[in-house]
């Protein structure tokens, strides 16, 4: 096992000899409730505080902040499909969905009823993402068979779903 990064409620921190010790790496303004890793040296993060996705090139010694228009908000999850398309999911005065797409490096909004809580891709391009209830009362679970292009609900329920994951994954 190389580095292992965690989100705490001071930032990102590092273990470079399998948790034995941690050092803060950066972004210590509130908490970090999402991290995600691509390849050897790419992380991204989602704060609590003012709905901020971060990104580090250099396995976390320096970080950018993805602009994408959310002001407030706690960032739920952060996951990365089979083509290098960022997610992520904010819960605050409002509910926002979006991918940022790997080629264009511009933000779509996706789900705008729906608080998706989690996400998870496998290798296959197949997305499966959580839904706590919305105004309706219906939570679920969504499927995506295009890398996150489109989504319909394949589990409808009356009950919050927390998470998801898959075999398999990316």
């Amino acid at each position: 096992c190389g580095n292992i990064f965690a989100g705490t409620d001071g930032g990102v921190h590092r273990s470079r000899d399998h948790g034995v010790s941690w050092q803060s790496i950066g972004i210590t303004s509130g908490s970090i409730l999402a991290l995600a890793s691509v390849g050897d040296s790419t992380l991204y993060a989602g704060d609590d505080m003012d709905g901020a996705v971060y990104r580090s090139i250099d396995l976390g010694s320096g970080w950018e902040r993805l602009a994408w228009g959310l002001t407030n908000g706690q960032i739920q999850d952060i996951a990365i499909n089979s083509q290098g398309d960022l997610f992520a999911s904010a819960i605050g005065t409002s509910v926002r969905v979006c991918r940022r797409s790997h080629e264009t490096n511009e933000w779509e909004e996706l789900f705008t009823d729906q608080p998706i809580n989690k996400f998870c891709f496998d290798k296959n391009g197949h997305g499966f993402a959580a839904s706590l209830r919305n105004l309706a009362g219906v939570g679920g679970v969504f499927q995506s068979t295009d890398d996150g292009s489109s989504w319909g609900r394949i589990v409808s329920s009356d009950f919050d779903v927390f998470s998801v994951t898959a075999s398999n994954p990316y």
